[in-house]
């Protein structure tokens, strides 16, 4: 009987400590879950507001181009009008040759003056004369209407070929352009 007693203490341990093992196992099991349902809601949260952000982003930047856009509208407008005006006041405008009066020339120096930068401010244009100048271009048509104006041009050397004619075009060679790389 005492060989009897001791199976059956053992197949007695051996289910209850089964049972337990499982339901420390079910324990583990449940807290694991509760932690990556905690881990999923944050991250959940954080696409969240990533995504709220970036669309605010959009509007910004949707209206940053609308009000720019409308800006440069107006510009192009005043632009415009005031072309028109210097167009309409000055019958000089109508000259094919196009010859400038000293206050459109004021107007176009500090144009370009508030365009320069610091380092050749003291670089004047040969295009454009200075602001008051006593001479110019004179009125009139700047190219001659016939042909015996325009002086003659003297030959052209012919281009050096090169010696060995393997077919090939010197110079560098054309480099592959590398294939773009899928984002992400």
């Amino acid at each position: 009987m005492n060989l009897y007693g001791i199976l059956i203490a053992f197949v007695v341990g051996m289910a209850l400590g089964g049972s337990w093992m499982k339901e420390w196992k079910d324990g583990q099991i449940a807290k694991h879950e509760q932690t990556m349902a905690r881990v999923g809601a944050e991250i959940q949260a954080a696409a969240d507001a990533a995504e709220q952000v970036a669309a605010n982003k959009i509007i910004d930047m949707e209206a940053a181009y609308i009000a720019g856009e409308a800006n440069a509208k107006i510009v192009v407008q005043k632009v415009y009008v005031k072309g028109q005006s210097y167009v309409s006041s000055q019958p000089v405008f109508q000259n094919p040759a196009c010859v400038v009066p000293a206050d459109g020339m004021l107007a176009i120096n500090r144009a370009r003056a508030s365009l320069r930068t610091t380092t050749d401010s003291a670089d004047i244009a040969p295009s454009v004369p200075a602001a008051g100048a006593a001479e110019g271009r004179p009125a009139g048509n700047a190219v001659p209407a016939s042909p015996s104006g325009h002086g003659t041009v003297g030959p052209m050397p012919a281009p050096a070929r090169p010696t060995d004619s393997g077919g090939q075009v010197p110079g560098p060679s054309v480099r592959p352009v590398p294939k773009p790389k899928p984002a992400g």
